[in-house]
């Protein structure tokens, strides 16, 4: 058999992690033919198929759960190798995978990756955003190095440190009745949006997982007028008036100068919530994504949110 490279190997995780060709070689970098290719090519080397493909996607079959759990121990071992070559270990050289959530960018996340990289000129932070649960978990499969994300339904190996609060607001037009004789910082209770309609987010976004199992606590039906992907897409809908929505609070400050929107955060318990700094415990960083980790972690602590200590 020829020798394997590592680049194959973070296909034959990334396919296995999303179950889709295309959507693995976004998260690798490569085409999708390029992918499909290196997939042949081993495939044809050990004589068995990988994976099961069908219209609904790929799944792994007996033997790819063997080769899968082979290659995901090499390239552990590989990023372990990788982080203690010299400047690379020091963090004074190399390069970090960063997954983020979008709420994170709203926020603080840029500017704080601005003075990072004008600290490391050369540590280059290749930064991906994703939902909430695609950014945990390219960190979990080794995809990443760390994550900004939001601290709801973390994995038990993970590491966690706190980098902003940033609790969820209820956001209407301009003048909507919630919001009337309220003052700036009064909260709304979650309850109380459910007589309006809601403009709803989908695709695996964390604030809608969690607006559902709130209203199932109160048997109460939520009423959906629209479901869009994007945050965009949520502040305009409800800017022209055909519903409330629900985003976090560095999704709404930002903004109340680009759309003629206004909000109040929510009251209820479980819309508090921040954004931390993941990484797998079982993890080797290299001296770059230490070196970032650290940086974040300073950050916040600058900014008045302490961080506790590391969380798993």
């Amino acid at each position: 058999m020829r020798r394997l490279d590592v680049l194959t190997l973070r296909c034959v995780l990334a396919v296995q992690r999303t179950g889709s060709i295309a959507s693995a070689a976004d998260q690798v970098g490569l085409a999708a033919s390029a992918v499909s290719k290196r997939l042949s090519d081993l495939e044809e080397e050990i004589g068995h198929p990988i994976f099961d493909r069908s219209n609904r996607g790929v799944a792994p079959t007996p033997v790819g759960e063997a080769v899968i759990e082979r290659a995901r121990r090499i390239v552990e071992l590989t990023d372990g190798f990788t982080a203690d070559l010299g400047d690379f270990a020091e963090g004074t050289r190399g390069e970090v995978r960063l997954s983020v959530v979008s709420a994170a960018l709203a926020g603080r996340l840029a500017d704080d990756l601005s003075s990072f990289e004008k600290d490391h000129p050369r540590v280059h932070v290749t930064l991906m955003e994703r939902s909430h649960r695609e950014a945990v978990r390219m960190v979990a499969d080794g995809l990443c190095d760390l994550s900004v994300s939001v601290d709801h339904q973390l994995p038990g190996d993970m590491v966690r440190h706190d980098y902003a609060d940033d609790p969820v607001w209820v956001i209407g037009p301009l003048g909507h009745p919630l919001f009337k004789g309220r003052g700036k910082d009064e909260k709304v209770r979650f309850a109380e949006t459910l007589d309006h309609d809601i403009i709803a987010m989908a695709g695996g976004a964390s604030i809608e997982a969690m607006i559902l199992n709130a209203a199932a606590m109160i048997d109460h039906p939520i009423r959906k007028h629209f479901e869009v992907t994007r945050h965009d897409s949520l502040r305009r809908l409800v800017e022209v008036g055909l519903g409330v929505g629900f985003i976090r609070e560095s999704g709404v400050t930002r903004f109340t100068t680009v759309y003629e929107i206004e909000g109040r955060p929510l009251a209820d318990e479980w819309a508090s919530r921040r954004l931390c700094v993941l990484r797998r415990k079982s993890a080797l960083l290299g001296g770059a994504a230490k070196a970032l980790e650290s940086h974040l972690i300073e950050a916040a602590a600058a900014r008045g949110r302490a961080p506790l200590p590391p969380r798993s």
